[in-house]
Order: C-alpha cells, then structure tokens, then sequence
C-alpha cells in the first residue's frame, strides 16, 4: 500500500513537471517583520537574463516582493496538499525532487537539514519532522501557495518564458517614477526626480539641490590605470571603450554616443543591467530635446505634460486651455479637445483677448535649469501668425548667468530679468528642423546655446586652484578643469570652450581623452567621437577624424601584397 501511494505521489508531481514552470522563490525568511523600519526584500525569483544577442551580457535579475507582510491578508490555505517533514521522508522525497516541484529555496534547505540531522540520530531532527511543505497546484506557489503570475498562460512552459513574454509589450508609463529622497521643486506637483537626474551635470530643481553635492564627484581625479567617466566616475582601463553594448560608467560616458542612442529607443525588454543601471545623461540627440536623464523616453513626454498641467491661480480655465490650444502644445491637449472647445484659432484668441492678463509665463514652471522660464505677452501671441508662437522673452536669474548683449532694453519681474531672444542672442530652431515639437523649438536651443546658465559650478576658493579648477574669464565662476573642452558652454564667454591643443597635445584639457583632430589645431571630448557629426572637418581623403574610425587605417594604409598588384587601393 505505500508502495502504491509512493508511485501516485511521483506521478502526481510529475504531471505537474511536464505540464506546468518550475518556480521557486528565494529569500522567503528573510522578512523584517518590524513595519516602523524598512521592509527587507523577500519572496524572490532569481531568473537569467534571456539572451536575444550575442553580445547581451549573462546576468541574473531578482524579482522580489519590498511591501510588508502584514500588509496582505493570506487565508489558511485548505485547497492544496501538504506534508510535514516526517511524511516526505516516509516516502522517500529527496530535497532535489522538492526542488523540481517548485518549492521555496528555503523549504528544499530546511528539509535537506532535517535529512542530515536523521543521519547523525540528532535530537533536533524531532523538532523539524513538523515542518510543512505545500504542494500547490498550478498557477500558483509560494511557501503558502499565496502566489501566482498574471502574466502565466497555459503555453509557457518555463518561467523565463513567462517574464521574457511580459516585457515584450512595449512600457507605457502614466506617472513618473520618483526619488523620494530629496524634495525637489520642478515647477508642478506631479514632476519629481528620477534617480539618473541626481548628479547629471544639469540642473533640474528650482533650489538645485538634485546637484548641491556633486562637486566632490566634479573634481574627483583617477589613478593611472583606469580612466574617468564624464561624472567623475573612475573605471578600470582596459573597460574604457571595450565593448559598445556594455557600459561601465552610470552615465555611459565610457562608450561611444551612437550606442547610447540606440540603448535609448529600446526599453521594452527586460531590466537588465544595461537597460536600467545606467543614465541616458546626454539630452540632446540630434535633433531631439529630452528633459530627463531616465532612459525611459515616455518620462520627457509625462515631465512635458506635468509642466503644462499646473496653471498660475490668477489665471482662468478658459485662459489657459485657449493658450495651450494657441501654442499648439504637442501630447498636452488633445486636437479633439482643443476642437470641441474652441473650434478655429479665432475663437482661442478672442478667449485669450478677453480671459487672459498681459503677460504670463508659459508653462508655469523652469523650462530649464531650474531658473529660466518663457514669458509670453498676450499682444504677442494675439499677433503671431506662427503655428507654433515662440516666447517673447525668456527670463533668468541674473546672478547665474552672463555674458550677454550689453546696451538692450530689459524687463524685470521678481528675481527675474527678461530679454528678447534675441538680445541674449538665442536663435530658435525653425518648424521643420524641429518636427513642430515645441520642446525641440524652443527648449533644446536654450540647452545648446545658453549652457552656460546652468550653474552647476561650485563657487568656492577651495574648489578654483590650478589642480583642480578653472576660473571663467571675468567671472567669479569656478569650473572643474574636467569641464574645460567637454562641447558644452559652461562660463559666460565660452573661454572654457577654446580649445586650441598646446604643443601638438590635448593634455592640459584635464582628461587623457581628449581628441586631437589633424585636420585642424583643436582638441575635442571624448564624447564628441563617433556621435554622427563631422567635429574635427573632413581631411584630403574626405575622411572625418572623429567620424568611422574604423575606416581609417585602410584608407591610409595597405597591406604589402597590394603593392604594384595593378589596382589602386589609396
């Protein structure tokens, strides 16, 4: 009669083999039960990476629940089969078959414990011939079966098919996912910090605290044998542009820019580490603007529509939506609705004429750096026959920036001093060049142009001596020297961006990177290598120093045997 009961056992638990993924959590103990303290995570699944690539590096991901136990109301199960300790022994279970039946880790070591104790006659063994393991039925698992996957369907026969499936459908986030960390203030109440947006190099909160400390990393220096990522991150060497897939450096500064773009668009797979680990900390792209350093690229369109979403008090319903309508505002008001109430352009002015004040700003909140923002005049937008009306003035924190036209007429409003466009000078991109994308109008050139009002230079003594910092040039501003030559605008008369190379050498530059073009006597960052664009000019051969590298040696260079062989290789 055991005998027979054995086999029906096995034979039971092998269906569920074949028919159904073997699941089994980890860390099922390791619970805080303390809720006025942070829940350590717990019930994990442990699963490789699926590879779809060559180069896709092996890893394993945890999936692992964070939330408090008692959170969750778990009733007594009274559906599965269970079986003490003693019964499994009885029937001859070894701790690999509880494994292949989708126990939990710790139930299989708890049992193969138990198991060792029965060898040595121990005492202790007594105490563990109680314990319960749960033979849950399909979908479900878990130490109490408590658990099973939405995402399971009847064809998956692995687990690794269940979760590679899963991230197949493209993420659509509608909030943001928050740092909770630091209170930054972004100008409306649903924008918050992104963990890739602290110490990026650029300015995101009003009281630019996601950038207050990052100084240290500023002026961090590395050893002789490893190389320094862009945020002041040191790397090993021989990991400094090993692998274009892989990234060392958080902000992927030690390869090329074409792989970051490419990393950048491909975001619906799973989070492996060079998916989520890693910032996306160059914002602009081309042609493209985004106001996040997060990779995810639906972040830029929610960051936009929150910025739009808060409106001053002193303004109505009316006025606001008909400005929205009036700028054409891309992903904030839907056409639909911009047609329903306000049916021609007309309409949306004679509500602006009679709602709104003379002047406001559009949108609420920073459009950059914390301190800039658009300021539009209600004559303005009632004259402009542009799709796409710009700012009249854009509007800054005078103590954070300079080098500006002298002599023109200027408008203060708070902290703020306001010029034209084109009194900084600013020049806007057309509506082509832009796709008729307001961020990519009229925020992106401020990032290209204005760069250097983004203060995110530390302003002491201690931090302007020759070693390890730059003091701008009629300024009391002070630069890492890691700053010097990186292609972007960082003191008022862009001194810190001549970039003339000193005795054939771009040394004095404060990285060993930088790039010395042949073609011209200039030294160039190393992200400027390879990101699409011609930066050092073109030589004899129509070759770019800095563009196809791995075109250069052939064209400059032949093997022996094509030497007098009767074809022209150069």
């Amino acid at each position: 009669m055991m005998l027979f009961i054995s086999y029906l056992f096995y034979f039971i638990l092998l269906y569920k083999i074949t028919a159904s993924p073997q699941i089994n959590l980890h860390l099922t103990d390791w619970i805080n039960a303390n809720e006025s303290h942070i829940v350590l995570q717990h019930d994990c699944l442990h699963l490789a990476a699926w590879i779809d690539e060559e180069n896709d590096p092996y890893q394993i991901i945890s999936y692992c629940m964070s939330e408090c136990p008692s959170k969750w109301y778990i009733q007594k199960n009274n559906q599965d089969q269970n079986f003490a300790f003693a019964e499994l022994y009885k029937l001859n279970i070894t701790s690999e078959q509880l494994y292949l039946w989708s126990a939990p880790m710790g139930v299989i070591e708890r049992y193969q414990f138990y198991l060792n104790l029965l060898l040595t006659s121990n005492s202790l063994s007594s105490l563990m011939a109680a314990h319960i393991f749960y033979n849950c039925t399909s979908p479900r698992f878990g130490p109490l079966c408590q658990y099973s996957l939405d995402a399971y369907k009847s064809h998956h026969l692995t687990l690794n098919e269940i979760i590679h499936e899963f991230y197949l459908h493209e993420y659509e986030p509608i909030t943001l996912t928050c740092y909770t960390h630091l209170q930054c203030d972004r100008g409306s109440i649903y924008a918050c910090l992104d963990w890739s947006e602290i110490c990026d190099g650029i300015i995101d909160c009003r009281n630019g605290v996601d950038e207050e400390p990052c100084w240290q990393m500023e002026i961090n220096e590395c050893e002789d044998n490893e190389d320094r990522c862009r945020n002041g991150q040191c790397i090993p060497t021989p990991f400094f542009h090993d692998d274009p897939n892989v990234f060392e450096c958080l902000d992927q500064s030690d390869e090329r820019l074409l792989s970051q773009q490419r990393l950048s668009i491909t975001m619906n797979d799973e989070p492996t580490f060079t998916k989520e680990d890693v910032a996306c900390s160059i914002r602009q792209l081309n042609s493209n603007m985004k106001l996040t350093s997060s990779c995810v690229l639906q972040r830029t369109d929610l960051l936009q529509q929150f910025m739009f979403s808060e409106k001053p008090s002193i303004i109505s319903n009316d006025c606001w939506l008909a400005i929205k309508c009036q700028l054409d505002i891309s992903q904030i008001v839907s056409d639909l609705k911009c047609r329903d109430v306000f049916s021609f352009k007309k309409i949306w002015k004679e509500i602006i004429n009679e709602t709104c004040p003379d002047m406001l700003y559009v949108p609420a909140g920073s459009v950059a750096f914390g301190h800039m923002y658009f300021l539009y005049t209600k004559e303005g937008i009632l004259r402009s026959n542009a799709r796409v009306p710009p700012p009249e003035y854009v509007c800054y924190n005078d103590r954070l920036c300079g080098g500006f036209y002298s002599n023109r007429t200027l408008l203060s409003i708070g902290n703020n001093t306001c010029r034209r466009p084109t009194d900084f000078p600013l020049t806007f991109k057309s509506l082509g060049l832009s796709r008729g994308n307001w961020r990519n109008m009229y925020v992106l050139p401020i990032y290209e142009q204005l760069h250097q009002c983004n203060t995110v230079a530390h302003s002491g003594s201690t931090s302007c001596n020759s070693l390890i910092g730059y003091r701008c040039l009629n300024s009391s501003k002070c630069i890492s020297k890691h700053r010097l030559c990186d292609g972007m605008n960082d003191c008022d008369y862009k001194d810190d961006e001549q970039c003339s190379s000193v005795n054939d050498s771009c040394s004095k530059y404060g990285s060993k990177n930088h790039f010395k073009c042949t073609t011209r006597n200039l030294c160039i960052p190393p992200t400027l290598i390879e990101n699409g664009r011609c930066d050092c000019g073109y030589n004899d051969y129509n070759l770019c120093d800095d563009e196809g590298l791995n075109l250069h040696y052939p064209k400059k260079h032949i093997s022996f045997p094509t030497i007098c062989d009767g074809f022209t290789e150069l």
